[in-house]
């Protein structure tokens, strides 16, 4: 797995476990992972989309990186006039990046990178996309390590 897919596998891992814990079956898509092309076509609502960048070193030869993240939650907004759903999501999200210490659990057997922390850097306004779909991003640094073998 590459670096990127490895953070998107942990972060997966993490909201699939506080999705579990509140009782909700919601597809959560890792992009680098899952290889959606079409995201449109191919969810079906509500969803959550994790999408990485490039992994960016915090100085020469450093082992510590920095990995730009969104996490985007969408709704259909026809099924979820209340937003509630929408609400539940976006307080999971929460969670899973600000609530989880140990990020050892959530990470892929035989990882090349160690999570420290996820940041929240931002939540962007909830906007109407498409056909009725409401959906928020929001904004976060991955900041890992690489391991030594």
């Amino acid at each position: 797995m590459t670096i990127e897919q490895e953070i998107q596998y942990a972060l997966r891992e993490a909201i699939n476990d506080k999705l579990e814990a509140a009782e909700l079956d919601i597809a959560v898509h890792a992009q680098k992972l899952d290889a959606i092309d079409d995201l449109e076509s191919e969810q079906e609502y509500p969803v959550i989309v994790i999408t990485t960048s490039t992994p960016v070193p915090e100085g020469h030869k450093s082992s510590n990186i920095d990995v730009p993240c969104w996490i985007t939650v969408m709704t259909y907004l026809a099924d979820d006039l209340k937003k509630d759903m929408f609400c539940k999501l976006c307080e999971i999200i929460f969670q899973a990046t600000h609530g989880i210490d140990d990020w050892d659990d959530y990470m892929p057997e035989n990882n090349a990178v160690e999570i420290s922390a996820v940041v929240i850097a931002a939540g962007e306004e909830p906007v109407i996309a498409g056909e009725d779909v409401l959906e928020q991003t929001t904004n976060c640094t991955v900041y890992a390590s690489y391991l030594h073998t």
